[in-house]
């Protein structure tokens, strides 16, 4: 069953947590892509704001398990590591 199925089109379905912007049943491409995450509703052009910032986390958090797995890896291997901040060689 549709959340919105008993308001009429064009009625308003809620707001958006992010930008406060009214969404509206089947108005515009914003309130059509709207999502709902742990029941706050975010718009499409929230959720299009979004992309850059999620690109860069996603990147940054792959870097961090790269060299964490390194980090692992070298004390499996010889029991030290390798500090990157301060280059030194360090006993685990």
């Amino acid at each position: 069953m549709d959340e919105n199925e008993f308001v009429k089109e064009g009625g308003i379905v809620g707001k958006c947590s992010l930008c406060s912007i009214k969404v509206r049943k089947n108005d515009t491409w914003h309130s059509n892509s709207t999502i709902n995450i742990y029941g706050k509703k975010i718009c499409g052009t929230c959720l299009y704001s979004l992309i850059d910032p999620v690109k860069r986390a996603e990147e940054l958090y792959a870097k961090e398990v790269k060299t964490t797995g390194k980090k692992e890896q070298q004390i499996e291997k010889t029991g030290v590591w390798v500090n990157p901040d301060t280059g030194r060689i360090e006993r685990a």
